[in-house]
């Protein structure tokens, strides 16, 4: 998990970072509930595309309330 603060709906500070670019969101169906698609049960998040102050080039995702770090692009 890692905090994120949110301007206007979007990610602006990601663990403490500045977020001068933002992409997204892209909804995303959760692999695991793929199977119960038709329970009200499936759940589903939004990945972001964000660059940090640092020039670091980051997926994030916020699935509830939660912020995760998905993966950092090379």
């Amino acid at each position: 998990e890692i905090p994120v603060q949110l301007h206007d709906g979007e990610p602006a500070i990601v663990d403490r970072q500045k977020v001068p670019q933002c992409s997204g969101p892209w909804r995303i169906a959760d692999r695991e509930s793929l199977s119960f698609q038709l329970s009200s049960r499936a759940e589903s998040r939004d990945e972001y595309d964000v660059v940090l102050e640092d020039a670091t080039c980051a997926r994030i995702y916020r699935q509830g309330s939660h912020w995760y770090l998905r993966g950092v692009y090379e």
